[in-house]
């Protein structure tokens, strides 16, 4: 049986998870990280917070939801070169 240290499931509104710049010092020893349904906390915040707490390598990818986490956000954005053209 899998023990839990986090388990966020279903968090309409969640943007984030944990604040890394200012609380860096977060180890997650015993048990594993669970994350689906939280449709606005993008992939990327889930994937650097599982590097910084120790997890890389320990959390099965079944945990993770790469569908339904972050799929109602634009979690990648790439500045466009707008090119202006006259009118003759």
């Amino acid at each position: 049986m899998v023990s839990y240290a986090l388990y966020l499931l279903d968090n309409e509104n969640l943007l984030d998870i944990w604040d890394l710049k200012t609380h860096p010092n977060l180890t997650i020893r015993n048990g594993v990280i669970f994350f689906h349904l939280n449709r606005k906390l993008c992939l990327h915040k889930i994937y650097e917070f599982r590097t910084a707490v120790g997890m890389d390598g320990r959390v099965d990818s079944a945990d993770i939801s790469e569908t339904n986490n972050g799929d109602q956000v634009a979690c990648k954005w790439d500045a466009l070169d707008a090119v202006h053209i006259e009118a003759a």
